[in-house]
């Protein structure tokens, strides 16, 4: 079991989440948030959906503004 820490821009809201396998797309899954839809960062650095996240990691996750 793995144990992140998401913040959801650009409304600045902290969610913390397990995850099973701990990977990038588990975490989207379990926000609710397609995978094209957002943007999971970690230090600055976009990170692929295979991406495998460290236990109590703090990571950014940068969501599509859409609305005219």
């Amino acid at each position: 079991m793995v144990r992140v820490v998401a913040e959801l821009l650009p409304d600045r809201r902290r969610v913390e989440v397990e995850l099973e396998k701990g990977t990038v797309a588990e975490l989207l899954e379990r926000l609710g948030l397609s995978r094209e839809g957002a943007v999971v960062v970690r230090d600055g650095t976009p990170l692929v959906e295979e991406e495998v996240l460290r236990d109590e990691e703090r990571v950014l996750v940068y969501r599509a503004a859409s609305g005219g």
